[in-house]
């Protein structure tokens, strides 16, 4: 079983966020074919979840907070570990974290997801908003927590 943890970018060494960087280009630039600008310039101000397995990295997702959103982005699994429950276990500390962060619930709890994954990410709450967008070539939704 892989276990989970949470960093600041602070506290990523450069082998660690050379395998953060890897699996998001193996997933969403080569496996899905989509070209965009992983590195965005905001990881320095993220919460990065690490699902690992022993040292090698499975899974990721990071939270980007803004002055009133809490965005959770970049959720990542190895072809390895998919149909195995753990994108549940990411997105339950996700939310776990986003209370944490917020413990007042001030800040809404957003998301960009594939439309593909709409109904994955209704179950932990979120709704879609506004109208569906094309994200680097694939079809996406913003969805918003309705507490």
């Amino acid at each position: 079983m892989p276990n989970f943890r949470w960093l600041k970018f602070n506290a990523i060494d450069q082998y660690l966020l050379q395998a953060i960087l890897r699996l998001r280009q193996n997933i969403f630039i080569i496996e899905q074919q989509s070209i965009y600008a992983d590195i965005d310039g905001y990881d320095e101000n993220c919460w990065h979840l690490l699902m690992q397995d022993e040292q090698k990295l499975a899974g990721y997702l990071r939270i980007r907070p803004t002055n009133d959103v809490l965005k959770i982005e970049r959720v990542a699994l190895e072809v390895a570990w998919r149909d195995q429950q753990l994108g549940k276990g990411l997105m339950q500390r996700a939310m776990q974290k986003c209370q944490q962060i917020d413990p007042v619930g001030k800040k809404a709890i957003e998301l960009a997801a594939q439309t593909s994954a709409l109904s994955f990410y209704q179950r932990f709450g979120f709704e879609p908003i506004g109208e569906p967008f094309d994200d680097g070539g694939i079809k996406h939704q913003m969805m918003r927590f309705s507490k």
